[in-house]
């Protein structure tokens, strides 16, 4: 995956998966901001301690990525499915099953991260 697929891919599980959403140039305007910045789920731009001008990078930092995974959990414990993480000869698998069968759905990369991050955008893209 290149660079820029993988800060595309992050940029997305921000904002489709983790609830982050870019400020709008009225709210860069109020806090007196020039570039692109950030807002964390929940917050709102009038608490400047809810703003940053970098998103967490979902698809190389460890805790980031597991944050994804418990959200992917909790989006197919609805169903009563599972998801499991696991590495095969290197390459790590995220993966949807049932209670009883087999993986139906999965993504595969060669770091937890990026499996982890893969797996959430074809989850939440349904």
């Amino acid at each position: 995956m290149s660079e820029k697929e993988t800060c595309e891919l992050n940029k997305w599980i921000a904002e489709g998966v983790m609830g982050w959403r870019k400020a709008t140039q009225v709210e860069l305007d109020a806090q007196s901001r020039r570039d692109d910045w950030w807002i964390k789920p929940g917050g709102n731009s009038k608490n400047s301690t809810h703003m940053q001008p970098f998103l967490p990078f979902f698809t190389a930092d460890s805790a980031a990525a597991m944050d994804v995974l418990k959200k992917c959990a909790d989006k197919v414990g609805l169903t009563r499915h599972a998801v499991s993480l696991a590495c095969n000869q290197g390459t790590w698998c995220v993966c949807e099953h049932p209670p009883i069968g087999n993986c139906i759905n999965h993504a595969m990369a060669e770091t937890p991260e990026l499996a982890i991050c893969l797996f959430a955008k074809k989850l939440f893209s349904k």
